[in-house]
Protein backbone atom coordinates (compact mmCIF):
# COMPACT_ATOMS: atom_id res chain seq x y z
CA UNK A 1 0.00 0.00 0.00
CA UNK A 2 2.64 2.55 0.96
CA UNK A 3 1.73 6.23 0.89
CA UNK A 4 -1.38 5.65 -1.25
CA UNK A 5 -2.97 3.55 1.50
CA UNK A 6 -2.22 6.22 4.10
CA UNK A 7 -3.78 8.86 1.90
CA UNK A 8 -6.95 6.78 1.51
CA UNK A 9 -7.22 6.20 5.26
CA UNK A 10 -6.70 9.93 5.91
CA UNK A 11 -9.28 10.87 3.30
CA UNK A 12 -11.90 8.51 4.73
CA UNK A 13 -11.13 9.70 8.29
CA UNK A 14 -11.50 13.38 7.34
CA UNK A 15 -14.63 12.68 5.31
CA UNK A 16 -16.25 10.97 8.32
CA UNK A 17 -15.34 13.85 10.64
CA UNK A 18 -16.79 16.41 8.23
CA UNK A 19 -19.95 14.35 7.86
CA UNK A 20 -20.41 14.36 11.64
CA UNK A 21 -19.73 18.10 11.99
CA UNK A 22 -21.60 19.38 8.96
CA UNK A 23 -25.25 19.64 8.12
CA UNK A 24 -27.33 16.58 7.49
CA UNK A 25 -29.00 16.08 4.15
CA UNK A 26 -31.95 18.47 3.81
CA UNK A 27 -30.77 20.85 6.58
CA UNK A 28 -29.88 24.47 6.05
CA UNK A 29 -28.45 27.30 8.13
CA UNK A 30 -30.93 29.68 6.56
CA UNK A 31 -34.40 28.13 6.95
CA UNK A 32 -36.29 31.23 5.73
CA UNK A 33 -34.13 31.67 2.62
CA UNK A 34 -33.44 34.94 0.88
CA UNK A 35 -36.25 37.49 1.27
CA UNK A 36 -38.75 37.69 -1.59
CA UNK A 37 -37.75 40.28 -4.19
CA UNK A 38 -34.19 40.76 -2.95
CA UNK A 39 -31.40 40.57 -5.50
CA UNK A 40 -28.55 38.12 -5.41
CA UNK A 41 -24.93 39.23 -5.47
CA UNK A 42 -24.44 38.22 -9.10
CA UNK A 43 -27.54 40.16 -10.21
CA UNK A 44 -26.31 43.27 -8.41
CA UNK A 45 -22.86 42.91 -10.00
CA UNK A 46 -24.31 42.53 -13.52
CA UNK A 47 -26.55 45.55 -13.04
CA UNK A 48 -23.58 47.59 -11.84
CA UNK A 49 -21.47 46.50 -14.81
CA UNK A 50 -24.19 47.30 -17.34
CA UNK A 51 -24.78 50.67 -15.68
CA UNK A 52 -21.07 51.46 -15.97
CA UNK A 53 -20.96 50.40 -19.60
CA UNK A 54 -24.09 52.37 -20.50
CA UNK A 55 -23.13 55.55 -18.68
CA UNK A 56 -19.35 55.79 -18.45
CA UNK A 57 -18.09 54.08 -21.60
CA UNK A 58 -20.80 54.73 -24.17
CA UNK A 59 -19.04 57.68 -25.78
CA UNK A 60 -15.70 55.87 -26.05
CA UNK A 61 -17.34 52.82 -27.60
CA UNK A 62 -19.33 54.99 -29.99
CA UNK A 63 -16.18 56.88 -31.03
CA UNK A 64 -14.34 53.60 -31.58
CA UNK A 65 -17.15 52.24 -33.78
CA UNK A 66 -17.19 55.46 -35.83
CA UNK A 67 -13.45 55.16 -36.42
CA UNK A 68 -13.88 51.57 -37.56
CA UNK A 69 -16.74 52.53 -39.90
CA UNK A 70 -14.43 55.07 -41.57
CA UNK A 71 -11.81 52.39 -42.25
CA UNK A 72 -11.49 49.78 -44.95
CA UNK A 73 -13.83 46.85 -45.54
CA UNK A 74 -12.22 44.64 -42.87
CA UNK A 75 -12.58 47.37 -40.24
CA UNK A 76 -16.23 47.99 -41.20
CA UNK A 77 -16.88 44.27 -40.89
CA UNK A 78 -15.27 44.30 -37.43
CA UNK A 79 -17.42 47.31 -36.45
CA UNK A 80 -20.57 45.47 -37.51
CA UNK A 81 -19.53 42.38 -35.53
CA UNK A 82 -18.80 44.45 -32.40
CA UNK A 83 -22.11 46.26 -32.69
CA UNK A 84 -24.11 43.05 -33.10
CA UNK A 85 -22.27 41.28 -30.27
CA UNK A 86 -22.88 44.22 -27.95
CA UNK A 87 -26.49 44.56 -29.01
CA UNK A 88 -27.35 41.03 -27.89
CA UNK A 89 -26.65 41.99 -24.26
CA UNK A 90 -29.21 44.78 -24.31
CA UNK A 91 -31.90 43.52 -26.69
CA UNK A 92 -33.50 40.10 -26.36
CA UNK A 93 -32.90 37.65 -29.18
CA UNK A 94 -35.81 36.63 -31.31
CA UNK A 95 -36.33 32.89 -31.41
CA UNK A 96 -35.49 31.26 -34.71
CA UNK A 97 -38.48 29.40 -36.01
CA UNK A 98 -38.63 27.45 -39.24
CA UNK A 99 -40.80 28.82 -42.02
CA UNK A 100 -43.05 26.12 -43.42
CA UNK A 101 -42.80 25.84 -47.17
CA UNK A 102 -45.55 24.14 -49.08
CA UNK A 103 -44.84 22.80 -52.55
Amino acid sequence: MGSDGNFYVSFVFIKNILRQMGLRKGQTNNPNGRPQGSKGLRKVQWESLSETILNAHTKEFDDYLHELWKGDQAQRFMAAQLYLKTLQYFKPKCPISPIPIEW
